[in-house]
């Protein structure tokens, strides 16, 4: 068993994002300028550290769970706002940082893909981004049908006929933060069942294997 954070993409990927850094920053105190308690917010998490970044997830558990005194300062709305802001600027940063990246042959991710596979080890993450997703693909042994712990359909089948596809995966790859491939069907609410979730991605989503 493996458990990998953020470093663990950081160190295939040095354009990869860490916990604390820069998300689109300056663009976010734009977005919110208008908006007093959101700024104040961003403001306060940006001032102790030199370069202004953030803590992501601080930040957004910090917009999400809101204070019981949110509600009463008008302050929820604001903090909605900033919220959807961040996230989709986390999700540009992540997908700026893989843009071009490919699982090659002598690549060093897919040679740890490869040595999960050869010990059918599980992989536990708190990473959002998919690159360990697409190098265990690539390795063989692992399909995104099966391999997150869950029965995880493609985003296809909202729209056409579902082929089932693999019906077993040698591996599991548990994300416990969730995954930027993971999509939530229109129409279900919060919070989501399983079933309401289904993968998407740009690489291949079967097990293929990468010619040595």
């Amino acid at each position: 068993m493996y458990v990998t954070g953020a470093g663990f993409t950081r160190a295939f990927v040095s354009r990869a994002p860490l916990l604390v850094g820069d998300f689109e920053n300056d663009r976010l105190v734009d977005a919110v300028r208008s908006l007093p308690a959101a700024s104040r917010v961003l403001e306060a998490e940006r001032t102790p550290h030199p370069d202004g970044f953030i803590d992501i997830e601080r930040l957004m558990t910090r917009l999400h769970e809101l204070m019981p005194y949110d509600h009463r300062h008008g302050s929820a709305d604001q903090f909605a706002f900033l919220l959807a802001e961040l996230k989709d600027a986390f999700l540009r940063t992540i997908q700026h940082a893989l843009d071009d990246v490919e699982i090659q042959p002598e690549s060093d991710v897919l040679a740890f893909a490869r040595h999960c596979a050869d010990t059918n080890a599980t992989c536990i993450t708190f990473n959002y981004d998919d690159l360990l997703d697409a190098a265990l693909s690539a390795a063989g042994n692992w399909n995104p049908y099966w391999g997150y712990g869950f029965f995880c359909q493609p985003s296809a089948n909202t729209v056409s006929t579902f082929s089932q596809g693999p019906h077993a995966s040698d591996q599991l790859l548990l994300k416990l933060h969730g995954s930027v491939n993971w999509w939530a069907r229109l129409g279900y609410a919060k919070p989501y069942a399983l079933d309401a979730i289904v993968h998407h991605h740009g690489w291949e989503g079967v097990s293929t294997p990468v010619s040595p």
